[in-house]
């Protein structure tokens, strides 16, 4: 039953577009090639007003960018807040198991669509941007930056320069 829930609470974190774009600390990470930087933060669509404030390392790399791009019951309450609670946190392994494995396991080709084809097209954007002189911080779900064929991977793999904030 907690699967299905979390699978839901998953989805529905999936599902609602990017309502706040906020980080925790190990959820905002820059990204280096060479002198050429960009923040990658990942969000949680679905925060409460006690969430807030917002971590600093969110301030500090929405202040240093001079772009801004966003990407696309009691029980379901607690599984929220597990989730709230690894990303405020910045346990990326606690994010990658609450939002990306379940998803792999139960629902394949849901994760195929929402997380790794996305990230794959997203990967040259990226790139792209590390090749010019603009500091963007890119906010993305916060599923889509953890684990295997994460965004932090697939940068990671490419080599570049990962560093959480």
């Amino acid at each position: 039953m907690e699967s299905i829930l979390r699978f839901c609470a998953v989805s529905v974190c999936m599902a609602v577009l990017s309502i706040s774009p906020a980080i925790a600390d190990a959820s905002v990470w820059s990204v280096r090639s060479g002198d050429n930087v960009i923040y990658l933060g990942g969000t949680v669509h679905l925060l409460r007003p006690g969430d807030y404030p917002l971590p600093d390392e969110f301030e500090e790399a929405y202040q240093a960018s001079s772009l801004l791009s966003l990407k696309d019951l009691t029980e379901t309450g607690n599984v929220i807040d597990g989730m709230i609670g690894a990303w405020r946190s910045g346990d990326a392994q606690g994010l990658s198991e609450l939002f990306v494995e379940d998803m792999k396991v139960e629902a394949p080709a849901l994760y195929d669509t929402l997380l790794l084809e996305r990230n794959l097209k997203w990967i040259p954007q990226i790139h792209r941007m590390l090749q010019d002189a603009d500091t963007e911080f890119v906010l993305v779900g916060a599923a889509h930056i953890v684990g295997e064929n994460g965004l932090l991977d697939l940068l990671s793999q490419e080599g570049y320069e990962i560093n959480q904030l």
